[in-house]
């Protein structure tokens, strides 16, 4: 029970969501694993850990708590956006937002066949929350976020990418700098990727989120996350359950320093990630931290996650970097701890 301990002191630290170490009984667990601050409605996949010998301990993201946009939410036409700092391009089914502390909350961004966000350069403190968004006919890309741009948070909303074959290679692509968040989400067939990162300096934090069934296009190598070119530093990918039922070359999560990429103490903790067994491989590894020649990664955690590798090659990418951990990490069909390697 230790590396539970030591990673709700994690918590504590970076978080500010627990303010006391202790054993991870059930009480600690509802401190942290986001149960509590979900928002209303169903959870979309309520059976997937039905059947395993072994499931965690926590609430998990979409199975036994609800994420995206609220039930019973009235959501509003983008069309009809008149927040300051926001010019609507009904042409291009655009949002650009081209001031800083806009909050955009409670839109169908998936109506008239797709509308995406563009966050412009010099933009910070963006909020987008309570929204649905579609990849349609329009082929747009969710969020985007210039070069140049700095902090987003991302909660409550629902993300589908169409499940077909639009060259749109992120439901949310962020190339700022500061704070990413992206809390309660839910990110459904997408294209290929869900989450880029590219080009800033940033602290990015990923949780209580759910992947169903990325990579729908051709050739894709879909991942939940992807860093490019960043400079990353105390970034958490924690607590997000990554369902993948079709067949994809994906990594469940995947922290590959590339491209100039300087990446110092990720944690990965106490995600759910579940490719099953079929006919051919789900996910490629659940789990990959690879380093690059001449990339940095510098202090990786990857730390109780609970995982069904019965369909992909393996739980770990072979991983490569300085000041690696992995520890308690469990096998949900046998109930085992895996090995790093």
């Amino acid at each position: 029970m230790q590396h539970l301990r030591l990673f709700v002191v994690l918590l504590g630290l970076l978080e500010a969501t627990c303010q006391r170490a202790g054993t991870a009984d059930a009480a600690d667990w509802r401190d942290v694993d986001g149960a509590d601050n979900a928002p209303t409605g169903v959870p979309l996949m309520p059976t997937l850990l039905r059947g395993y010998g072994t499931r965690p301990p926590w609430k998990v993201a979409g199975v036994d708590y609800a994420v995206g946009v609220p039930l019973g939410m009235e959501l509003k036409d983008p069309a009809t956006i008149s927040t300051p700092g926001v010019v609507v391009d009904v042409a291009s089914h655009t949002v650009v937002v081209s001031a800083s502390h806009v909050r955009l909350t409670g839109y169908d961004f998936g109506s008239a066949g797709g509308w995406g966000s563009y966050i412009e350069p010099g933009v910070t403190d963006t909020r987008i929350t309570n929204s649905r968004f579609l990849v349609g006919i329009n082929n747009v890309i969710p969020i985007n976020v210039a070069a140049g741009a700095g902090s987003l948070t991302v909660v409550n909303n629902t993300f589908a990418g169409g499940g077909g074959r639009a060259s749109v290679w992120a439901l949310v692509n962020y190339n700022g700098s500061g704070s990413f968040i992206a809390k309660y989400n839910v990110f459904l067939d997408a294209p290929e990727d869900a989450i880029d990162f590219n080009s800033g300096s940033m602290r990015t934090i990923v949780m209580y989120n759910l992947f169903v069934n990325l990579g729908t296009r051709p050739g894709s190598h879909p991942d939940s996350v992807q860093y490019v070119s960043v400079r990353s530093y105390n970034s958490m990918i924690s607590f997000n359950t990554i369902y993948q039922p079709n067949p994809s070359g994906m990594q469940g999560v995947q922290l590959q320093a590339q491209n100039g990429s300087t990446m110092n103490n990720t944690s990965i903790a106490n995600n759910t990630i579940v490719a099953k067994a079929g006919t051919s491989v789900r996910m490629s590894y659940s789990i990959a931290v690879i380093q690059n020649p001449g990339n940095v990664i510098n202090g990786v955690t990857v730390e109780g996650n609970y995982i069904d590798c019965s369909g992909a090659y393996g739980p770990f990418y072979p991983p490569s970097g300085r000041n690696l951990t992995f520890r308690g990490n469990v096998d949900m069909l046998t109930g085992r701890l895996l090995g790093s390697r």
